[in-house]
């Protein structure tokens, strides 16, 4: 989700609470030195599109992407009862 019009109101939450995932792929760059460029970016586009549609349906937002790994929260910036469950 986007912040709008509501920026003011999350901004003034001072705590909360929160779910954060980090998520890498164990071992990719040994897995990634044997691929071409092509194949390496098909690779980590099937795998971000996935964890992205499983965040989403969470009711997380994408914090970052990094190299193959993904940052996520839960929680944030509007409250989630469930956290990430």
């Amino acid at each position: 989700r986007v912040m709008a019009d509501d920026a003011a109101a999350v901004a003034a939450q001072h705590f909360a609470r929160a779910t954060v995932l980090f998520c890498d792929i164990r071992g990719f760059t040994r897995l990634a030195e044997a691929m071409d460029s092509a194949t390496v970016l098909d690779v980590l586009n099937e795998h971000f599109s996935a964890l992205v549609a499983v965040v989403e349906a969470h009711g997380g937002i994408v914090v970052s992407f990094s190299g193959d790994s993904l940052l996520a929260a839960f929680g944030v910036p509007y409250a989630n009862e469930d956290g990430a469950v």
